[in-house]
């Protein structure tokens, strides 16, 4: 007897470094096999999973499909027996010139949107990456002048530029990432770092990187992503901004009002 070829489907997931073992054990639960996982920057884990693509029945659509042939051809038998019908559909008449008149004047009467202005402190969009973790999120780096962190303000001041940003993008389900210092950017952009690790060592890293780190990574916002389930889930509670500056840090959870 011939062997029977297994076929797999695949899935991926990231979560947050540390807690591969929490969300592999959580897909095996689910029938997932743990295959492999790829370090990402941003302290980002990505797990690759198979399992056994389950086998389609195919008894009811045959018998579905022999049903359906029976009954087009008593639909034809009938049709040939009674004729068609001898009365054409009516056709429903033109819009007249009171009808466009009375819709012209109901657009004419809307009120013009409102125009979002910008208040905030300057900024710098450096990039914005298409997806490889949190659900699909599309990812935005995003410079600005240095901060005066000992003035609680500027948790606001940083909260003006997210939401302009989610407004250009229309949507709040994004990854808004807030430094003041470009070269954080460099390191940790996915289209980056690869080059960036590669002429820069170790002692640079320590002595210059990490430094820049503490103080001029602001803030990290996500929108959506449930990190504990590892989903795109959009409940209240996902969207959130992480401070990040050295003796500021702090978790919030905080979704901007975005407008299109």
């Amino acid at each position: 007897m011939a062997d029977v070829e297994v076929k797999y489907e695949t899935t991926t997931a990231t979560t947050v470094r540390g807690m591969e073992a929490r969300s592999i054990e959580k897909a095996k639960q689910d029938g997932w096999e743990f295959v492999s996982q790829t370090e990402l920057p941003l302290l980002r884990t990505q797990l690759s999973f198979r399992r056994v693509k389950p086998k389609v029945n195919w008894t009811p659509f045959l018998i579905l499909g022999g049903v359906v042939v029976v009954l087009a051809s008593i639909i034809t038998v009938m049709s040939i027996v009674t004729g068609g019908d001898d009365e054409a559909a009516s056709v429903p008449g033109a819009p007249t010139a009171t009808a466009e008149a009375e819709a012209e004047a109901e657009v004419k009467s809307e009120p013009a949107a409102e125009v979002s202005v910008y208040e905030g402190p300057a900024y710098e969009l450096i990039t914005a990456e298409d997806p490889i973790a949190e659900g699909g999120l599309k990812q935005y780096w995003v410079l600005t002048d240095k901060l005066d962190y000992s003035n609680p303000g500027f948790k606001e001041q940083v909260k003006l530029i997210i939401t302009d940003v989610t407004r250009a993008a229309k949507t709040t389900d994004i990854i808004v990432q807030i430094v003041t210092d470009a070269e954080i950017i460099e390191a940790e952009s996915y289209s980056t770092f690869e080059s960036y690790s590669a002429t820069h060592d170790a002692d640079h890293m320590k002595n210059v990187l990490f430094p820049k780190q503490a103080t001029d990574w602001v803030a990290w916002y996500a929108g959506g992503y449930d990190y504990d389930e590892v989903a795109l889930t959009g409940a209240d509670d996902t969207y959130t901004i992480d401070w990040l500056p050295l003796g500021y840090e702090g978790h919030e959870k905080w979704k901007p009002l975005a407008e299109g």
